[in-house]
């Protein structure tokens, strides 16, 4: 019976280590998610600049930058109605258009949540399981030095205090391993949530641009500055 309770010891300690593990992993993993996120926002804005125009993003910046995917989402919902009805009546534009695109950005900014939230359940999970189980294997503990205790006839507060304090440290570890599982699940919904409300009002941005812009895709700023390889060109930009 004292070796299963000294393998139950051994295997919360494991646990533990895994949670441990697993936890700082997800930290790493979200951080630079996070880091990836706010660079990629801030080089697609930075391409932007001062043509606030709704044209096609590039691909680097689409995979990159969630605002230029939202963007993105909505020049190619606009290009494809343009292509089954270019000819909509001006009294069905502005309803129905900017129906399809808050639906389109509603679907875009669900899909970024997604994969914002991923990993947050796992550490919530372990915030609430980690003292738990430390809690186990200082029962466990306590038990076998009991055990221990009775097969040695020993007595006294000195073959109790050490033994019991060991089995103790089970459950510091288990906190050790909440605490930051803890921190970090409220750092990171708290990352997401402001991601989400930054994507929300980028969405309504890009509404506003598409009715003032009765709905019509820019073209991309490169195919609208003329080509300096042209000599026409050229000789245009040279008059």
């Amino acid at each position: 019976m004292s070796d299963y309770i000294h393998y139950a010891v051994i295997g919360a300690f494991a646990l533990l280590a895994m949670l441990s593990a697993l936890t700082w992993t997800l930290i790493v993993f979200k951080t630079l998610l996070y880091a990836r996120v706010a660079l990629g926002n801030r080089r697609f804005a930075a391409r932007r600049g001062d043509h606030a125009g709704l044209s096609m993003p590039a691909d680097d910046d689409v995979t990159g930058s969630l605002n230029a995917r939202l963007q993105r989402a909505v020049c190619v919902a606009l290009r494809d109605l343009d292509a089954v009805a270019p000819d909509v009546p001006a009294t069905l534009i502005t309803w129905d258009r900017r129906d399809l695109l808050e639906r389109t950005l509603a679907r875009e900014i669900r899909r970024a949540q997604r994969s914002l939230e991923r990993g947050l359940a796992v550490l919530a999970s372990i915030a609430n399981v980690a003292p738990f189980v430390g809690l186990f294997g200082t029962v466990f503990g306590i038990v076998q030095t009991l055990q221990s205790m009775t097969a040695s006839a020993a007595n006294g507060i000195e073959a109790i205090a050490g033994p019991i304090g060991q089995a103790l440290v089970a459950t510091g570890i288990g906190i050790g391993v909440a605490i930051p599982a803890v921190l970090a699940y409220n750092l990171f919904l708290r990352r997401q949530k402001m991601v989400t409300a930054g994507l929300d009002e980028f969405g309504q941005d890009l509404i506003a641009l598409a009715e003032q812009r009765r709905f019509k895709i820019d073209p991309p700023v490169h195919a609208a500055l003329p080509s300096a390889s042209t000599p026409g060109a050229v000789r245009q930009a040279a008059v």
